[in-house]
């Protein structure tokens, strides 16, 4: 599960880096929507992309981008279900599910966060 954990985070990652997809994205929401409403459900790669190509636009660090996209495709992995259908509890036990220290588990977390404060931005 690893390997194809690092093969969707390289070309993921590859494709947000080239630039790949910027004409297909996901129209952004009218204002006062939500981009996790159901109108604009998109499979979890496309929206992790999204994620990542807006943090790089933002002139993120690629380090940071690497770390968020490497967390986050373990964690999609992790829950095993659309991003629009996971729940606090879900987070939850998949934090608690995690065999690494602490700090560890802070750093999924973070991430998460990161990624659902981005999708729950008002345009």
């Amino acid at each position: 599960m690893l390997r194809e954990d690092g093969n969707a985070y390289a070309s993921l990652y590859n494709a947000v880096k080239s630039g790949a997809g910027r004409g297909n994205r996901t129209p952004t929401p009218i204002t006062g929507q939500r981009i996790l409403s159901p109108k604009f459900d998109v499979h979890n790669q496309h929206l992790l992309k999204q994620f990542l190509q807006d943090k790089h636009t933002m002139g993120l660090s690629e380090q940071t981008i690497k770390f968020y996209g490497m967390y986050l495709i373990k964690f999609t992995a992790g829950v095993n279900k659309s991003l629009f259908r996971v729940a606090k509890e879900d987070i939850s036990y998949f934090l608690a599910s995690l065999q690494c220290s602490p700090g560890g588990k802070h750093a999924y977390f973070r991430c998460v966060r990161a990624f659902y404060r981005w999708a729950q931005q008002e345009d």
